[in-house]
């Protein structure tokens, strides 16, 4: 374009972006609008190196058109580097719901929820994001260990016994799963107050193995604190 040509010449990318941001207002057809919309954005950052400017360019483009999904894309990409973060997540958040694949969603809702929990410090957000990401990949062990520290951070025991059954369901191996089972044992035994899921819990545990010496301590004294001496019995016997 002759303008452009102008401004290279002149080395006045600043006036040119002027102008633009006055044709843009003269537009009546939106492609028009949106073409001269991402070039002044592209002028902004690679000329003018005004990463403000092109936030601000990118964000009237996306909110010109749904459909911009490259411009959604532009400003997570300037918001991150600004570390503008509560932009950068409410533009993640629109550009989570354009996405097709369930994959990408979940790691989408991950990063979400990571931005939340550690530059924001929304935790009670950040379970949210992680709960949608859960949803999208109900596999994925690694969004369940998330909102399990969430969980036990904010004390919410109830829901963070559910996500530890939830993760008993994927574990294969036997020391996890004893792992886990001592671990909704000492949550029952402890914040949620239910003695008799948490002997449930250690006898799965120590079915899982039986020569867990820690485990059968603590499994007895359950049974001796709560006066079940009939199963306290048994559980002796089985041991001989």
């Amino acid at each position: 374009m002759e303008l452009e040509r102008l401004a290279e010449n002149l080395d006045r990318w600043d006036v040119l972006a002027s102008t633009y941001e006055v044709g843009i207002e003269e537009y009546d057809d939106l492609d028009g609008a949106i073409r001269l919309l991402t070039r002044l954005a592209e002028v902004y950052e690679q000329k003018l190196q005004d990463p403000d400017g092109a936030i601000d360019s990118y964000g009237r483009l996306a909110n010109l058109d749904e459909g911009q999904t490259d411009a959604l894309d532009e400003l997570i990409r300037l918001l991150g580097d600004a570390h503008r973060y509560e932009e950068l997540v409410d533009i993640l958040c629109r550009r989570v719901e354009k996405l097709e694949e369930a994959s990408e969603r979940r790691v989408m809702y991950c990063r979400i929820a990571s931005l939340q929990e550690e530059q924001l410090e929304e935790p009670d957000e950040a379970i949210i994001a992680y709960r949608k990401a859960y949803e999208e990949d109900p596999d994925a062990l690694g969004t369940i260990d998330h909102l399990i520290r969430l969980y036990t951070k904010r004390e919410r025991w109830a829901e963070s016994a559910d996500a530890l059954r939830d993760k008993l369901e994927l574990l294969e191996d036997g020391a996890e799963q004893r792992t886990v089972y001592t671990q909704l044992a000492a949550l029952m035994d402890g914040q949620l107050q239910d003695a008799n899921e948490a002997i449930n819990h250690l006898q799965s545990a120590l079915d899982v193995d039986p020569t867990d010496t820690a485990i059968f301590d603590r499994l007895c004294g359950l049974y001796e604190r709560e006066g079940q001496w009939q199963a306290l019995m048994d559980l002796l016997e089985q041991q001989q």
